[in-house]
């Protein structure tokens, strides 16, 4: 299946007749009116329950922090326990007052913390959204891994938010009632919203709210990345809408959803294609299990696999610039895969460098081991019930760069010793010490012996639709349904061939069409969800799909290659685009040799390295400049 960066955009024909109107247009600034210069065009009044409360500061005097929890950021919550955020601010940036049995703060001109003056202080908006699950701002106060973000300057918000499944609130217990919808793209509206809450109450807060970083891990990356690249997408303007979202400010100023910048570990980008993703990297070098040769989901195995290259292709990547560019693409092989082009050639470069590094940072004899997590685990979120040991080891974990393994250790006494493992089946790594040169032969032997294959054919849009990806594009008719056309355009092209094999259903082409265009209450199919969930829908082809979008302009990405979780191939897709198209400024790409699906780092704990890497790329806003 070819693709050009129209249809790429857009899907197949099945696309041509959706009109939707989540493309409403931007809310336009208030202007003055003609026959009346004093009266604007919109309400100004609109949004003051969103006020907030510069008298209702709570205060941590052993660690000098103001907060306040459990704020309300949309108007009348349809899902209360969710659309909540708690604001934890360093003390130097304030200047108050006992209010009773609260402080009322203002912001202090002059203050500065660490080497962060106030006017410049950025804000950390957290997600831990793993496995695309829903995040509850805590309700109770604790400094427990707060003190490396705050003692740096960064103000700390952890905003509630949506998960891949709708619930249901009872008038009796909560703020609303009746039931609620859930899963894309509502996760993403109600962070969207939460950050206009900020930038609605810019003028209380330090650095008026004008840089705001989005950070995660995996699924909770991939919103981070999504809401990186979609700043003021007119495409969400019917679901802020909807949400209670602040859409203009006190003035009549449209408020923005934008985000300064993004630190991402191993994200997820694009669902719509990351079945296909999967197989080429991992899926094609294995022949167990849903992959044996027996089976239907073998053949598919391999088709999916090649859909990858025109995919990529579609992407339009480059390296360099100038007379240095060079294009990234795939050429398709002999046997229909793929596999090799510039893209093939550069990934193997970043596969290269990543293993010199960590012949540079390791120390042998060594345990090695590479983590699994669903979450990243960032402290603020609500330990409840069964789920409070795995919140704290994972704010642990955070707090002190040391995984949580569900993998064994490896002990390993020198580097012939990891060599010799590594090359056990065959001489595909080689590493010269005196000149740190490393060589990898091809992608399968790396991917074999490193990150094989752990997930089944169709590891996101689940042939039995059970997986979260599933509930993720659900609706209140359908708790799960299909959302790949890649997938659905293979089982109806070539439900012949599948069809000698084992474990074929006849029904499957035609379940997995109709569910692609089952429609949620806002009457966007899942098919158009999908367009919204992918980030490179923002960055390449037309823009008249998703309306124009503002893009972070700093960006940090880790990617972890010892696991098979994710695609490692989707956060350095994300670089690649970002950086072929111009749309940031800044991306800094690292691959993480022995990383696994974790906060992984060359060296040193995610925490520290994330506080100094904002350090260093804060907008320096004058006093003048700042957001009234």
């Amino acid at each position: 299946m070819a693709l050009t960066r129209r249809n790429f955009l857009c899907g197949a024909a099945g696309l041509a007749g959706l009109t939707l109107a989540s493309c409403a247009q931007n809310p336009a600034p208030a202007e003055e009116d003609s026959a009346d210069q004093k009266k604007p065009k919109v309400d100004v009044h609109a949004f003051d329950k969103l006020a907030l409360d510069g008298s209702a500061w709570n205060y941590d005097e052993e660690h000098d922090v103001y907060y306040q929890l459990g704020l309300p950021y949309v108007l009348d919550p349809v899902a209360s326990l969710y659309q909540k955020l708690s604001i934890y601010v360093p003390g130097a940036y304030f200047e108050s007052k006992a209010h009773g049995a609260t402080y009322e703060c203002h912001v202090k001109e002059d203050s500065q913390v660490a080497e962060i003056p106030q006017a410049s202080a950025p804000i950390l908006l957290p997600i831990n959204c793993g496995d695309f699950g829903p995040q509850i701002a805590a309700s109770t106060y604790s400094y427990e891994g707060l003190k490396t973000y705050l003692d740096a300057g960064c103000i700390y918000v952890f905003a509630g938010c949506r998960g891949r499944s709708g619930g249901y609130e009872s008038k009796n217990q909560l703020e609303g009632d009746g039931s609620f919808d859930g899963g894309m793209p509502w996760n993403i509206t109600d962070l969207k919203a939460a950050v206009r809450f900020l930038r609605y109450n810019a003028a209380a807060l330090p650095g008026g709210a004008q840089s705001i970083y989005g950070m995660g891990l995996g699924a909770g990356a991939g919103i981070a990345s999504l809401m990186g690249v979609s700043g003021d997408a007119p495409c969400f303007d019917l679901y802020l809408k909807e949400d209670g979202a602040a859409l203009w400010d006190g003035r009549g100023n449209p408020v923005s959803d934008a985000l300064t910048g993004v630190l991402a570990w191993t994200p997820v980008v694009d669902l719509t294609h990351q079945d296909g993703a999967y197989e080429w990297l991992y899926g094609r070098f294995s022949q167990s299990e849903s992959r044996a040769t027996d089976l239907w989901t073998s053949a598919l195995s391999q088709d999916l696999a090649g859909t990858y290259g025109p995919f990529v292709n579609a992407l339009g990547l480059s390296s360099g610039s100038g007379e240095d560019a060079r294009e990234l693409s795939l050429v398709e092989t002999g046997d229909g895969l793929w596999s090799d082009g510039g893209y093939y050639q550069e990934l193997l470069s970043q596969l290269e460098g990543a293993a010199t590094q960590f012949f540079e940072h390791a120390s042998f004899p060594a345990t090695l081991s590479a983590s699994i997590q669903t979450s990243a685990g960032f402290p603020g979120g609500q330990a409840t019930g069964a789920d409070s040991q795995a919140i704290a080891a994972n704010v642990a974990q955070s707090a002190t760069g040391e995984a949580v393994s569900s993998a064994p250790a490896i002990s390993v006494p020198s580097v012939a010793a990891y060599l010799a493992t590594l090359n056990s089946t065959s001489q595909w790594l080689s590493y010269n010490p005196s000149d740190m040169v490393v060589r990898i032969a091809d992608l399968r032997s790396f991917i074999q012996a490193c990150a094989p294959a752990s997930l089944p054919c169709t590891a996101f849009d689940g042939i039995e639709c059970k997986t979260d990806e599933n509930q993720l594009f659900g609706t209140g008719t359908h708790a799960t349904l299909h959302f790949s056309r890649d997938i659905y355009e293979l089982l109806n092209h070539n439900q012949s061939t599948y069809a000698t094999l084992s474990g074929w259903q006849n029904t499957y082409p035609g379940d997995w069409g109709v569910e692609l265009l089952e429609k949620n209450a806002q009457g966007a199919t899942v098919e158009r969800r999908g367009q919204m969930a992918n980030a490179f829908n923002y960055l390449v082809g037309e823009t008249d799909l998703l309306g124009s979008a503002k893009v972070a302009p700093q960006w940090r990405i880790q990617v972890g290659l010892a696991q098979s979780v994710v695609p490692f191939t989707s956060g350095i897709n994300l670089a690649w685009c970002l950086r072929s198209t111009g749309a940031a400024q800044q991306v800094d790409l690292t691959c993480v040799w022995g990383g696994g699906h974790d906060l992984c780092e060359v060296t040193g704990a995610a925490p520290e390295n994330l506080v100094n890497w904002i350090k260093e790329r804060i907008p320096q806003v004058d006093e003048s400049e700042r957001t009234q």
